[in-house]
């Protein structure tokens, strides 16, 4: 590695965590002065007091910001300027839904215009692996892959709702994908990834507990769409499996799709605000914000990260290794929300 790509690396790092941690607090009082606020209530948001929200614009900024000076610096000026792109879209639909939400299938309709947009960008999914298996099937594998990105904006979206939840979960994406793409060979990629890393941690600064900052749709849809756009990358490059993918996003989807099917089968509108997640129900049993963050920050260092290592250096083992991380994560779910309901949490 030059100099010269050890100093980009660091540019597209730090650039975006100062700007978002240095205009987090003007950005707070603007939301304020317009209204922007999220009102405390028994639904689903589970903070005592006022907070403005909508501050996933400033990670956009950070982010556009980074880009542009990457741009510069690799002279990858098509690559780059769809990302930018990108980010300016799933930033705009989540800033709509901040200011004036929408039906569900509005929201929908442009989620799934901006992954279809993707399958057009990267191309199809030609083939998944899964350990000494291999299906090729393009069709069905490019279509699951737009369903995914659909359900990693929701789902982001769903679990933004504890301090420094979805913006600790951002850092940690970021890290796993900026170092898959670097192993891979693919380091403009990487910088993007990077750059994620750096405005979620600048972020953080005015999210953590107690929040005074709340990243909103316009946050949690950009961090949701750029998980999905990496894991499609990824999975289409080579630069990583599907399982792999599917294990760095584990702690997340477990918990948002397993409360969603548990709503669904109790016959629950699914589409409704709730408190039915796990870590709603942590919080309601007793635990705090922070107590809560360590709590996944711990099963994605302790349970995600070895997994994930494993089905690195082990390939053929990777379905049994992912498998048993999933499965440990379903039954840590249950037992939350089974011991929660008995103590009427």
């Amino acid at each position: 590695m030059t100099n010269g790509t050890q100093t980009l690396w660091w540019i597209s790092g730090f650039l975006p965590f100062v700007l978002v941690a240095l205009f987090g607090g003007l950005a707070g009082q603007w939301l304020q002065r317009q209204g922007i606020v999220d009102q405390p209530d028994q639904a689903r948001r589970l903070h005592a007091q006022a907070t403005p929200r909508g501050g996933g614009v400033l990670i956009a900024m950070g982010l556009a910001v980074t880009l542009i000076v990457q741009m510069v610096a690799l002279a990858s000026w098509a690559q780059i300027w769809l990302l930018l792109l990108f980010v300016v879209v799933a930033t705009g639909m989540g800033w709509l839904e901040d200011v004036r939400p929408r039906p569900i299938r509005y929201r929908l309709l442009g989620q799934f215009g901006v992954a279809l947009a993707v399958w057009l960008w990267l191309g199809p999914i030609e083939t998944v692996g899964l350990g000494v298996w291999l299906w090729d099937n393009p069709w069905m594998w490019t279509m699951l892959g737009v369903v995914a990105i659909v359900w990693l904006m929701n789902l982001h979206n769903f679990m933004d709702g504890a301090d420094g939840l979805a913006a600790t979960q951002g850092i940690w994406s970021g890290a796993c994908y900026a170092a898959l793409f670097a192993h891979a060979g693919n380091p403009s990629w990487a910088l993007v990834a990077v750059a994620l890393v750096g405005g979620c941690a600048g972020f953080l600064i005015w999210n953590r507990p107690v929040a005074r900052l709340f990243m909103g749709d316009s946050g949690s849809l950009l961090l949701g769409g750029l998980v999905g756009l990496f894991a499609y990358q990824a999975v289409t490059s080579g630069a990583a499996s599907l399982m792999v993918c599917l294990m760095i996003s584990a702690v997340f989807v477990v918990d948002a799709t397993a409360t969603l099917l548990w709503r669904i089968r109790s016959g629950q509108q699914w589409y409704t605000a709730h408190a039915s997640h796990a870590f709603q129900r942590l919080i309601a049993g007793g635990l705090s914000h922070a107590q809560v963050l360590i709590v996944y920050a711990a099963l994605n260092i302790g349970l995600v990260l070895p997994a994930v290592t494993g089905a690195l250096w082990w390939p053929r083992h990777e379905a049994w290794l992912g498998m048993a991380l999933f499965v440990a994560l379903i039954l840590g779910w249950w037992r939350v929300q089974r011991r929660t309901l008995e103590i009427g949490a």
